[in-house]
């Protein structure tokens, strides 16, 4: 699996900035795949929307189990996503959405 491929399909959603997906193994129930986003306005679009989107462009197997959205992107020192930042999803709705798929 390719995440970039994941990644290209969520930032070509209008309402998305910033991308990431990342296979996250500290989580119970092992490993998932989970995608970081970043609104490109004032409204973030919600995990069934991204769902819907990644749909039509991705299989199934590559679909992320939970989606997360991010205020702002967390960003290194020369600009590229800092991935070891990206906060482990959680069911709070006040700083991220997560839909889990299970």
């Amino acid at each position: 699996m390719e995440l970039g491929e994941i990644e290209d399909a969520l930032a070509a959603h209008p309402g998305v900035v910033h991308a990431a997906a990342v296979v996250r193994d500290d989580l119970p129930g092992g490993p998932r795949l989970i995608a970081y986003t970043a609104p490109a306005g004032p409204a973030a679009p919600g995990a069934e929307e991204l769902r819907a989107h990644l749909r039509k462009r991705l299989p199934e197997h590559m679909m992320p189990s939970q989606f997360v959205s991010l205020d702002v992107m967390p960003l290194n020192p020369i600009g590229k996503i800092d991935r070891k930042a990206l906060p482990a999803p959680t069911r709070r709705r006040s700083r991220a959405e997560v839909l889990d798929r299970r």
